[in-house]
């Protein structure tokens, strides 16, 4: 009886143990997703090394810390292309453009229609009245891709989501974009720092279309249902920022300056 009673109460501190292990587990996980998140990397993989101290067996934790070594190399990558301007400041669709006409060259007049865009231009005339002799400037119009942890969703991700689940979508076809790839971005601005270019450069997208045509182009390479797409009038969102009807980039000085060729909507769809 005694030696029952002795192996109950072994057993009892073993599952208490147990549950301490896990509780810290989840404790030390939880503050590293969320340091991840915030893109905090070393104190992400200081809580992932913790939680495995009390479940070494865990494989999660294992690959969020591989996962982090890859995101500081690409992270010592960008600091030392940011290394090779003195300045680079990539100002969005919203900022700087005029109602005038839609395909913008670099030399056309600004013309802010909301504080954000206004922002954006103040900050460019820093540099372009400053006493700045290395910097570029660069353009661009509605970003997408895909990647691990984005801060945010965009127009291709949320058709992606919506459509194969057959969510009706509203989408303005009264706004016109010309929608960039990421790695197209991403590529104009490492040749602009490798060709020492200086200056304003647009990169976007080739094609200037409706939001809706954006979405429903989407729809047709995906076979997904286009009934579900619902055009609507700008003016039914009470967007409280006043936005240019159409934006698009004469690409003509990228083209022949960093030989940029950004990718069509289907080219990039294939990457996805």
């Amino acid at each position: 009886m005694k030696n029952y009673v002795f192996i109950i109460f072994v057993l009892s501190i073993t599952a208490t143990f147990s549950q301490t292990n896990e509780e810290k587990y989840s404790k030390f996980i939880q503050l590293a997703d969320s340091c991840f998140a915030i893109k905090d990397y070393e104190k992400a993989k200081k809580n992932y090394e913790t939680a495995l101290q009390y479940k070494p067996e865990e494989v999660y934790p294992k690959h969020k810390i591989a996962e982090l070594a890859a995101y500081q190399e690409h992270d010592k990558k960008v600091e030392r292309f940011y290394y090779k301007a003195d300045s680079c400041f990539i100002a969005k669709d919203f900022a700087s453009l005029t109602v005038k006409k839609g395909n913008y060259t670099e030399e056309d007049v600004v013309n802010p229609l909301s504080v954000y865009a206004q922002s954006k231009v103040d900050a460019e005339n820093l540099l372009l009245k400053g006493n700045y002799s290395n910097y570029s400037i660069v353009r661009t119009i509605i970003v997408y891709g895909n990647a691990h942890h984005l801060s945010r969703s965009n127009l291709f991700l949320w058709a992606k989501s919506a459509l194969p689940k057959g969510e009706k979508m509203n989408v303005v076809d009264d706004q016109f974009r010309a929608p960039t790839w990421a790695d197209d971005l991403a590529w104009g601005c490492i040749r602009i720092c490798d060709l020492n270019e200086r200056g304003i450069y647009h990169l976007s997208g080739p094609t200037t279309y409706s939001i809706y045509e954006i979405v429903e182009r989407i729809a047709n390479y995906y076979n997904y249902d286009v009934q579900l797409l619902n055009k609507i009038s700008s003016s039914t969102l009470n967007q409280p920022a006043a936005r240019p009807p159409k934006t698009g980039f004469d690409l003509t000085k990228a083209r022949k300056n960093l030989g940029y060729q950004p990718k069509t909507i289907e080219e990039t769809l294939d990457l996805f």
